[in-house]
C-alpha cells in the first residue's frame, strides 16, 4: 500500500496495489499473469488476459482499508487504476458496465455503474476513465465519508456480471484519496 499526504488539508490518501486486492480467480494462469513495472510505486501489477471462455463469467475486484487508517470527517473518492493491454483499445472489447459499491461495515453507501472503456463515453449514468500519466487511466469506483471515532472496514468493490466481458487490463490498484485532492500519479 502507498502512502500520501494532500498538502493542503492533510488529508491521509493511499493506493493499494492489485496485489493486496481481493481479485476474482487471480491464481487462474489462464486469466491473470502478474507482470514486473517499471517506474511505478509497486514492483508488479496483475494483467488479465483474455479469455473468451473464461472471461464471460462473474468477476470482481475490491479493496479493504479501515477507517481509523483515514482522515476522519472525510469524503473519499476511490478509483481503479489500470492500462488497456492495447493503448489504442483495438483488440479490446466494446464497452461493458461494471457495477460499483462502496459499504462501510454493512452498510452500503454507494452504488454505481463503471465503464473500463474511454471511446463509448455516452451514457450520464456511467463513471467513465480518464486518462493519466504512462497511459495510465482512473476511473471512479465509489465515494464514501468517514466520520469522526468511526473504526470500521470500508470494502470497494467493482463486479461485472456473468455474461459480460472486460477489456484486457493492467490492474495497478486502487487509489483513495480525499475529494479535494489531486491524484497521487498525475494526470495527463
Amino acid at each position: 500500500m502507498a502512502f500520501g499526504l494532500e498538502k493542503s488539508s492533510g488529508a491521509k490518501c493511499f493506493t493499494i496495489s492489485a496485489r493486496a486486492m481481493s481479485i476474482s480467480f487471480i491464481d487462474s494462469k489462464c486469466l491473470w499473469k502478474w507482470v514486473p513495472l517499471s517506474n511505478s510505486r509497486f514492483s508488479e501489477a496483475a494483467k488479465l488476459r483474455f479469455n473468451r471462455l473464461f472471461n464471460k463469467g462473474a468477476m470482481a475486484f475490491s479493496g479493504r482499508i479501515s477507517t481509523t487508517t483515514l482522515s476522519s470527517e472525510t469524503t473519499y473518492t476511490a478509483y481503479l487504476i489500470y492500462k488497456c493491454k492495447d493503448h489504442n483499445f483495438r483488440t479490446c472489447i466494446p464497452a461493458s458496465f461494471l457495477e460499483s459499491s462502496v459499504d462501510i461495515g454493512t452498510t452500503k453507501t454507494y452504488n454505481g455503474i463503471v465503464c473500463l472503456h474511454p471511446k463509448f463515453n455516452s451514457r450520464s449514468d456511467v463513471e467513465w476513465p480518464t486518462g493519466r500519466r504512462g497511459r495510465w487511466m482512473e476511473v471512479k469506483v465509489g465515494e464514501f465519508y468517514v466520520k469522526s471515532g468511526e473504526d470500521e472496514k470500508v470494502k470497494i468493490i467493482l463486479q461485472k456480471s456473468q455474461g459480460d466481458e472486460i477489456p484486457c487490463i493492467l490492474l495497478l490498484g486502487m487509489e483513495i484519496r480525499a475529494n479535494s485532492v489531486n491524484s497521487m500519479i498525475p494526470k495527463t
